[in-house]
């Protein structure tokens, strides 16, 4: 009994043995080997020539200004809403504005303030359609009377717009579109008012520069011209009605518009 128990316990500790033999010597030689091929793969540089790493390095920002100057295309707004870019403008303006007719100027003065208010859509980095609407007001008296008169004009206009791209900061437009003003002279006689009311249809003109301030606000410096037919008017009073009037003419102002 005892000489059976003296081999069992000889064959199962001699496996043991070297079993805690081989765990103390480390790990085996191809294990080393294989995390030596790893380590060596991991620091392996591609060797390039200086001019290589130029371009490089160059890469990055022609693709940020490629991108600059480059709207993208319709497939890929409607694919990436989160990308979307700036489609829609709203502006406010005030400009100096010089009635085209003589008798007008001589009447109400040569500068009258106009307010304009601009909403538009960019179809593309280039092309855009904008609706404007403006108003403009001055007071004055007839000529060789001293009858008060006043005279308001609501221009309406739908213009079409070809925008030039300098740089990512600034750009160029030129703008072109029918037009419609609705004309108001209010006449004071001592114990009445008399008015002159026309819808006149005619085309608007105009060019400028936007520069962009600050993020999405851009400065609007234009130049533009509106031009309407020649129309009649009567009155008791002569003060340039019962005349026929050239309603309209050139302005130039400043305006603030924001991109969303």
């Amino acid at each position: 009994m005892k000489i059976w128990i003296t081999k069992f316990l000889i064959y199962a500790l001699i496996p043991l043995f070297f079993f805690i033999e081989g765990y103390g010597d480390g790990p085996s030689t191809d294990t080393l080997n294989r995390a030596s091929q790893d380590v060596d793969a991991s620091f392996t540089v591609t060797p390039t020539t200086p001019v290589a790493r130029e371009v490089e390095a160059e890469e990055p920002q022609m693709a940020k200004k490629e991108a600059c100057f480059r709207f993208p295309s319709v497939g890929e707004w409607r694919r990436c809403p989160a990308r979307r870019p700036a489609r829609w403008l709203i502006e406010g303006r005030v400009s100096y504005f010089r009635p085209q007719d003589k008798i007008l100027r001589k009447i109400y003065g040569d500068g009258w303030p106009d307010y304009q208010f601009l909403l538009g859509h960019y179809f593309t980095s280039r092309w855009s359609l904008l609706a404007l609407g403006g108003y403009r007001e001055r007071t004055g008296h007839a000529i060789n009377f001293y009858t008060k008169t006043k005279v308001q004009e609501v221009p309406v206009t739908l213009e079409v717009r070809y925008n030039y791209i300098c740089c990512p900061c600034w750009k160029l437009y030129l703008g072109v579109g029918p037009s419609v003003l609705f004309f108001r002279e209010t006449i004071y006689l001592p114990r009445a008012k008399v008015h002159n009311s026309k819808e006149v249809f005619g085309g608007y003109a105009e060019t400028g520069t936007l520069i962009n301030i600050y993020k999405h606000a851009v400065l609007d410096i234009f130049v533009g011209y509106s031009c309407h037919a020649k129309q009649r008017f009567t009155s008791a009073v002569n003060n340039g009605s019962g005349a026929s009037l050239k309603l309209g003419g050139p302005q130039a102002g400043l305006g603030l518009r924001y991109h969303f």
